[in-house]
């Protein structure tokens, strides 16, 4: 299961940052769905799996625990 998160600060006017909970199948599609979306900006995903983290998806990096996302707000 994935899960979206969305933040309202924007990278420009037209682009909101967003993190996806889950890179597995699921967070594929998701992913997928956001990229058509140009008011969008996906900038990383999130997972548990040690075999995922460090790794990347189209260029979009992936974190571990979600506790990390408060060290990630404040880089954007």
């Amino acid at each position: 299961m994935a899960r979206i998160i969305l933040y309202p600060e924007t990278i420009d006017e037209n682009a909101m940052p967003i993190v996806i909970y889950g890179a597995g199948a699921a967070g594929k599609e998701l992913m997928e769905a956001i990229q058509i979306d140009k008011s969008k900006n996906l900038i990383a995903f999130f997972d548990e799996s040690r075999d995922l983290i460090g790794r990347s998806i189209n260029s979009i990096p992936i974190f571990g625990s979600i506790k990390k996302l408060e060290d990630l707000k404040k880089t954007i």
